[in-house]
């Protein structure tokens, strides 16, 4: 996988992750409780900054009652999908995220 590649895969793992924890009205300490994580690895998931191993992704999928690989399954079709549109000419960025974040803003 190039590194171009890894990085959209990684932001799509951050964003399926977020989408679960936020379906469950899951707070992030809630989460790293029960995923048995740091809170740190928790936002620097999210954020797509990296990605878990695979013995961590199993644990990362049990709060939301999944396996890893259903888990790993949906990052895969969202990267995907967003790979499909990227390649249409339909541009992909953070505002379609869909999450409301204010990465990039108000810095000074």
């Amino acid at each position: 996988m190039r590194s171009t590649d890894k990085t959209k895969f990684s932001l799509a793992f951050g964003e399926t992750l977020y989408k679960h924890r936020s379906r469950a009205n899951m707070a992030n300490m809630t989460y790293t409780d029960e995923a048995g994580i740091g809170e740190n690895t928790l936002i620097n998931w999210e954020k797509g900054r990296c990605l878990p191993r695979l013995e961590v992704l199993i644990a990362a999928a049990k709060p939301f009652g999944l396996k890893g690989w259903e888990l790993y399954k949906e990052v895969e079709e969202m990267y995907a999908r967003k790979k499909a549109r990227a390649s249409n000419g339909v541009r992909v960025d953070k505002a379609d995220k869909g999450r409301g974040n204010d990465r990039g803003r108000n810095r000074r």
